[in-house]
């Protein structure tokens, strides 16, 4: 601040900026000697931020009808807080403005002098003193008002001097040098960051340079700091003498009616400390009636000269010593939650890097209490695993954790009792979700409201557990950038125990089913899965197939896991409640893990059957973004724009290196995985030019000459769906079908495009077998069930497909169905065309249905378009909207389509993983007159079960892992004289 600084009605004009400090501090005048924006914060001390003026002159100043004026570091924008009519600051005289409190914190500010209700910035920002109370504008404010400004965070844009004051953070405040005393017009010299210490107007006088009186001063603690009811601790007051003249002697007293204690309690002189001090004791008890919570125990000094000082004492009243399981209760919340708890003799269990798990050694016998916790210590802990501690701290649920935060940690013996892990093998969690161990006689869980894993595992919940035999159920995944280029980091996997049949989706909504809609069937959603998450101790994962050249990569050191792979763990059980869920899940961080049988990647490839010559082989392969390193400008009929420069920065712009990659393990795939089907429906494929690549690298590989059908649709992420067919198929016609119906079950508009990827129907024939081709890729479940518009979408998708069959079947006519049809050598024709059917042709289906072979209990797609779907079993039905004009309300085709997927093997009846979970979502579908002809169906295995994570999806030496769909390839005999060799009963 300028040596013109004012006194009252003064005018001061102030170098801000960058502007380099004038010399000649201020002598007199009033400043900010104190800013705190952490208050309430997590790891704040105290509940409230706050602002602090110092009068740092010789002569008192009148600061009524000031005010401070607070900007965050780039702010335009000032929030303004009054100081009071008729204020008089003494000189060497402190004045504490109080703020908006938080939610943390466990001491009040001492009485402050004015308050406001400006939430401050944990980091700083801006402030200034104002000689009225019109608020400031501008990012860099000036004029005669401003008294005193102070930038005080790292990025603030306006500062006194040569820079911002050093910043602060949740558990420091910045503060003028000097007990506020120095003042060279320059923020970044004159003020530090260290432990915030509020003074207010009956604190201390500090007359800058000396030559007054000043006021004795005091400091309070207690020892210890945290007591149960019935307690003792010492009270100790340090008081620094006033001066001018100095104090000889002191009354101290306390009010402790907080603690039950008397008002006034007098202190004892315990003499001086030997460094100017003078120490007062007083031996306290805590009233065994006390509520349990943080006390303020005020304090009051007079000296013999009967000036004045006053402090407080921060005291915690514990609760008496509870177990953990006391603690977590019988249910899946504490019933402490809130209170401060203290808890001994329990080991450290596992340490992580911002807390620990601890456990009772002995528990107390009751499965329906858990006997560990979790105790955030915000930094890594002091402990190690084997410590006997004993903990103080607050109860807290946080994302559906049970845990002790703000805690204290004693250590009490190195090595404590030996805590026996619950080994899982003996107790097989349910796959019921209303069952489990969780339930036993006393338990307080209902699984409707704690969640579908409820039963199972949150009586675990901080414990130590162990696993002797468990199967890998879906591979590890990956975060950070994971995709069909990039491993990302290894994050988790799902696991069940090896004793247990794989889980798969079942039919229905999961668990607990849609609220008011009984009639929905209900699926239990296979609560005995665990996610075994890596990051939850800091467990090194490793690798897998590091060098993209070894797909029977097998390090014992490496634990990026296949499905399929058994291994041991011990770990602990935590539970996870993602901001977007409603209930936990529950995850299992692994402290040790061992591999037992390794399922590599070369392992988990299994192709379909050989086929039988002159039978029609048909498949179907989602290729998980398949893109070129082309830029090929607006696409997909101009809802995509691709601007890859070949970065390899995603899936959708590899590097050229990449791409052949991709490629050649997309032909590895279909040559060696798939047999070369005679057709192929395809997903996710960038365009005509990607496709017509991939033909040409199967044709080197294994000969087998494909000719590409590609027309782009609508998908804004660039994906297409297409049909590869063998050059000796005969095709008549490829037309796209329905690109520009509109739907009124958008994501966001009054209508939208229903189909991003339209059917594709082909017309062909196979050694004088005609055939009806329909290549489909529906809408994803995605967002089910909290967008709205997602599952009457996926219903209205399924009811135009449905429309198609039944007109191939009964030979009607869909007018001006088709939009564009191509021909073998690309070329594109538009339409519009009619669709023709013809009940003696036999029509095939496939694609990924984005859909289970049952219905899902929102919308049962697959089942609409075979023609066997309840409506009264689904949610979601399709009747006709106003911006649909093609396709009316929906009509089961008859006869009804018929499944391959049924006569699959079961154990192999999967394309797709999810959440450790196998599923089919990739169908083939026939009607009457191909079911006459259907002689088999063959799941390929090798993408579902191999880790997204692991460095196989750039080993083009394999197929494993080429994308992370299985294909599936069914058989048709097209020799009518094996036909009753061959008939299957639907």
């Amino acid at each position: 601040m300028k040596a013109t600084r004012m006194l009252a009605g003064a005018a001061l004009a102030l170098v801000l900026g960058c502007a380099a400090p004038l010399a000649g501090a201020s002598s007199s005048g009033v400043v900010i000697s104190q800013a705190y924006g952490g208050g309430g914060n997590s790891g704040a001390t105290y509940r409230n931020d706050f602002i602090e003026l110092f009068n740092a002159g010789s002569t008192p100043v009148s600061i009524g009808g000031w005010s401070v004026q607070y900007s965050s570091a780039t702010g335009t924008s000032w929030q303004v807080t009054p100081l009071g009519a008729s204020v008089t600051l003494q000189p060497g005289q402190y004045f504490l403005i109080q703020q908006a409190a938080g939610s943390g914190g466990t001491v009040d500010l001492p009485t402050p002098d004015a308050s406001g209700t400006i939430a401050m910035a944990g980091s700083g920002g801006k402030l200034a003193l104002v000689s009225n109370t019109t608020a400031l504008s501008g990012n860099c404010p000036s004029g005669t008002a401003i008294v005193d400004f102070l930038g005080f965070a790292t990025t603030a844009n306006c500062y006194e001097g040569s820079g911002p004051a050093p910043a602060p953070s949740n558990t420091t405040a910045s503060l003028r040098k000097a007990d506020g005393c120095t003042d060279t017009d320059d923020n970044a010299a004159d003020f530090l960051a260290g432990a915030p210490t509020p003074r207010n107007s009956g604190a201390t006088l500090n007359a800058c340079g000396g030559g007054g009186p000043t006021n004795p001063s005091a400091t309070g603690s207690a020892s210890p700091a945290a007591v149960a009811p019935g307690a003792g601790t010492t009270l100790t007051v340090v008081v620094t003498p006033g001066t001018s003249p100095a104090s000889a002697s002191y009354t101290v007293s306390a009010n402790l009616s907080a603690i039950g204690g008397a008002n006034p309690a007098t202190f004892s002189d315990a003499g001086p400390d030997g460094s100017g001090h003078q120490l007062f004791t007083y031996a306290a008890t805590v009233d065994g009636a006390t509520t349990p919570g943080s006390k303020s125990l005020p304090v009051s000094v007079v000296d013999d000269q009967s000036r004045t000082a006053s402090t407080t004492i921060a005291l915690t009243v514990t609760a008496p010593p509870l177990t953990i399981m006391q603690i977590q209760g019988h249910g899946a919340t504490s019933p402490l939650v809130g209170q401060i708890v203290t808890t001994a003799g329990n080991v450290v269990t596992a340490v992580g890097p911002k807390g620990f798990f601890m456990q009772d050694p002995v528990g107390d016998g009751d499965t329906t209490t858990s006997d560990g916790i979790y105790v955030y210590t915000v930094t890594a802990p002091s402990v190690t695993v084997g410590n006997q501690v004993t903990v103080t701290g607050k109860v807290t649920e946080y994302f559906g954790i049970t845990e002790l935060t703000t805690a204290t940690v004693a250590v009490t013996a190195a090595t404590g009792p030996t805590v026996a892990p619950w080994v899982l093998d003996d107790h097989p969690p349910s796959s019921d979700p209303t069952t489990g161990i969780c339930m036993a006689a006393g338990s307080t869980v209902d699984p409707v409201t704690d969640g579908y894993q409820a039963s199972n595992f949150t009586c675990l919940d901080g414990m130590l557990v162990r696993m002797n035999e468990a199967r890998v159920t879906g591979g590890t995944y990956s975060s950070g950038g994971g995709d069909a280029i990039h491993t990302g980091n290894p994050a988790g996997f799902y696991a069940a125990l090896a004793s247990q049949p794989r889980p798969a989706r079942g039919p229905g909504v999961q668990f607990p089913g849609v609220s008011g809609h009984p009639e929905i069937p209900v699926w239990g959603g296979a609560p005995q899965v665990l996610t075994v998450f890596y990051n939850g101790l800091g467990f090194a994962a490793g690798s897998d197939d590091p060098g993209h050249d070894n797909p029977d990569y097998d390090d014992p050191s490496d634990f990026v896991y296949h499905a399929g792979t058994t291994f041991a763990v011990t770990g602990v059980i935590q539970a996870y409640k993602p901001a977007s869920a409603t209930t936990p899940i529950y995850e299992l961080y692994p402290r040790d893990m061992t591999t037992l049988v390794r399922k590599t990647p070369a392992d988990a490839v299994q192709p379909v059957a050989t086929p039988v010559a002159g039978t029609l082989t048909i498949g179907s392969q989602n290729f998980l973004h398949l893109f070129n390193n082309v830029a090929d400008g607006s696409a997909n009929n101009g809802a995509y724009n691709d601007t890859c420069a070949g970065t390899g920065a995603n899936d959708t712009c590899p590097t050229a290196a990449q791409y052949q990659i991709r490629r050649d393990k997309w032909s590895r795939q279909i040559c060696d995985v798939l047999k070369s089907p005679v057709l192929l429906a395809v997903q996710e494929i960038e365009n005509r030019n990607v496709l017509a690549d991939l033909a040409a690298s199967v044709q080197t590989r294994c000969g087998t000459a494909y000719v590409p059908y590609l027309i782009q649709g609508n998908d804004p992420g660039g994906i297409n769906l297409g049909i590869l067919a063998r050059d000796d198929v005969t095709v008549d016609s490829v037309t796209q079908l329905f690109r520009t119906t509109l739907t009124v079950n958008c994501s966001s508009g009054s209508s939208c495009k229903l189909n991003d990827r339209p059917p594709l129907l082909m017309r062909a024939s196979w050694n004088g077998y005609p055939f009806a081709f329909l290549s489909m890729y529906n809408r994803s479940m995605s967002g089910l069930p909290s967008k709205p518009y997602v599952g009457p979408k996926r219903a209205e998708q399924a009811a135009q497909v449905a429309q198609i069959v039944q007109a191939w079947q009964s030979g009607a006519t869909l007018v001006g169905a088709g939009t564009t049809r191509q021909a073998a050598d690309g070329t594109l024709t538009a339409g519009p065309f009619d669709l023709v059917g013809d009940a003696d042709v036999p029509l095939i289906v496939a694609g990924d249905f984005n859909a289970y072979q049952f219905s899902d209990g929102y919308a049962d797609v697959t089942g609409m378009i075979m023609g066997t779907a309840d409506q009264g079993s689904n949610l979601y039905w399709f009747t006709g909207n106003a911006a649909n004009t093609d396709t009316p309300t929906y009509v089961a085709p008859a006869p009804a389509l018929l499944d391959t997927g049924s006569a699959a093997d079961p154990a192999s009846h999967y394309s797709f993983t999810f959440s450790g979970l196998t599923q089919e979502i990739d169908h083939i579908l026939l009607s009457r007159l191909a079911w006459r002809d259907f002689i088999g169906v063959s799941n390929a295995h090798g993408n579902a079960d191999v880790a997204e994570a692991s460095g196989v999806i750039l080993n083009d030496l394999t197929a494993a892992r080429s994308g992370d769909h299985d294909g599936k390839v069914v058989t048709l005999v097209v020799d009518r004289i094996f036909a009753d060799g061959f008939d299957m009963t639907p």
